[in-house]
Parts: structure tokens; sequence; C-alpha cells
């Protein structure tokens, strides 16, 4: 019963880490884009490279990702406790948890 449970944190934990990740290239692939646009506003161009400088430099990489999981963590692991509690396993559920996180996390900012 305890390798169960420790195995389903776990998978939680590396879900999380990964859609964290994948969440900080996303952003920069549409940083990107927008900034690439005709007609982009000023705001995108003076974006242009900041983005990119996030995936190539490492340690600011890992500084971005650092302070995405300190603001989100909390969050996310109350929602993903009541959706184990409860047993709600549903994706759309657990799409809805990870809005509602990422836009309490962007609150806090």
């Amino acid at each position: 019963m305890v390798g169960y449970v420790l195995k389903r944190i776990l998978m939680m934990l590396a879900g999380y880490l990964v859609a964290v990740l994948v969440g900080l290239i996303a952003l920069v692939v549409i940083y990107m884009v927008l900034s690439s646009l005709p007609g982009a506003p000023g705001y995108f161009e003076l974006m242009q490279f900041t983005p990119v400088a996030v995936l190539v430099v490492p340690p600011l990489g890992m500084f971005v990702y650092f302070l995405t999981i300190v603001v989100t963590g909390v969050q996310t692991l109350v929602f993903a406790l009541i959706a184990e509690f409860f047993s709600l396993r549903s994706f759309w559920l657990h799409m809805l948890f990870g809005c509602a996180a990422a836009a309490a996390g962007f609150v806090l900012l």
C-alpha cells in the first residue's frame, strides 16, 4: 500500500515538473512567433530575444523554472491532493486544476 501511494506521488511530481518545462518552452515559442508577425506591437519586438535567452542561458532558464515551481507548487499540490482524495482522474478536471494553478501563480507574481 505504501509503495503504491509513493509511486502515485512520484508520478504526480514527475508530471508536474515536465508540465512546467513544456510550458516554459511553449511560452518561448509563442513569443517568437508573435514577434515575427508583421505589424506586431513594439512590445513583441523588445521581447524577441529575451525568451530565447531563457532557453539558451542555463542559469537564467533554471531561475525561471525554479520561480515557476515556487509560485505554482502549493496550488498544484492542493489540487492534486483533492483529485486523489476524491479519486477524480478526469483529463478535463486536471486541465481545469492546471489552469486554476497557473492563474493563481500569475496573480501571485
